[in-house]
């Protein structure tokens, strides 16, 4: 059998959708599938193309076996709304282009990660051209997680955008989620055949931390991931006084409010809060004896 997968994030990007993509890639491999990828040139989540991918329409690697295939796009993680839209349409436009490489590949499913959801559109597009099922994998539920968050009104657009999503739903083969919420919604929205697919871990990774907690000693909690709008690390910094609670916040991350976040405990220091780089998928074990959550 053979699966195609197009996302506009993966490997080596950071967060969740490129690390649970890429291990669903070798989960399937593993079990003897013909596994590719069409994906954009890595950007995220500074907004900025990788080096060794800087000036490339396209470029061609395989990773363990798994065929990948990168396209350009307007690289952005800029807060504002319209610089973010470009950079979806325009990779929507530009994985158009893979059409005579899946076509070469002639997958047996094609499986699109969304959002954004006109990603999901072009992944109809070449489904069709193929001739292959499409699976439509929802790891936010948009446009309603743009409006919960501000970026856009319960005005036209908005009531157009919410059509074009069950359209998508409607005409999937399959639809998967993350969440029991998200699977409940794309029912409710007229998803025919719907799956659940949470995000997992590999425990086999990470070592049983022994470590006690002598009275006194500060609670260390380690936050690894994006620093976007959605994961609300910046307002959670301005809200919570760790010191006050005889805690540590870590933080290691990237994203659209790091700057800001930077600026704020610049201004206000004293609160326990430790904002530090980003580290691989590999070095993060070496944090986790830290993490407790509450």
């Amino acid at each position: 059998m053979k699966l195609a997968i197009l996302t506009q994030y993966f490997y080596p990007e950071m967060g969740a959708p490129p690390n649970r993509l890429l291990e669903l890639s070798k989960g399937f491999k593993e079990k003897g599938w013909d596994v590719s990828v069409v994906t954009a040139l890595p950007n995220y989540p500074r907004g900025k193309i990788f080096d060794g991918y800087k000036g490339k329409f396209s470029a061609e690697e395989n990773k363990d076996g798994i065929s990948i295939k990168r396209y350009w796009l307007y690289a952005s993680v800029s807060a504002r709304a319209i610089p973010r839209i470009i950079s979806m349409l325009s990779f929507s436009f530009t994985s158009l282009f893979s059409a005579s490489f899946l076509k070469k590949k002639a997958p047996d499913y094609l499986f699109v990660e969304s959002p954004p959801l006109t990603l999901a559109f072009s992944a109809l597009l070449l489904s069709k051209f193929i001739g292959t099922k499409l699976i439509m994998n929802v790891s936010d539920i948009w446009p309603l997680s743009a409006k919960e968050l501000g970026v856009i009104g319960d005005g036209f657009l908005y009531k157009r955008l919410e059509s074009f999503e069950r359209y998508l739903y409607k005409k999937s083969f399959i639809c998967s989620g993350q969440s029991e919420e998200i699977t409940a919604h794309i029912q409710k929205s007229g998803g025919k055949s719907v799956y659940l697919f949470r995000n997992g871990v590999d425990v086999r990774r990470f070592k049983v931390s022994n470590r006690e907690f002598n009275k006194g000693d500060n609670i260390k909690i380690v936050y690894a991931g994006l620093l976007g709008v959605a994961q609300g690390i910046y307002e959670i910094s301005r809200n919570i006084d760790f010191k006050e609670l005889g805690a540590e916040l870590h933080i290691y991350g990237e994203g659209a409010e790091k700057e800001k976040l930077m600026k704020y405990l610049k201004e206000n220091p004293g609160k326990n809060i430790i904002l530090k780089k980003a580290v691989s998928r590999k070095r993060s074990r070496q944090y986790c004896p830290n993490i407790i959550v509450r």
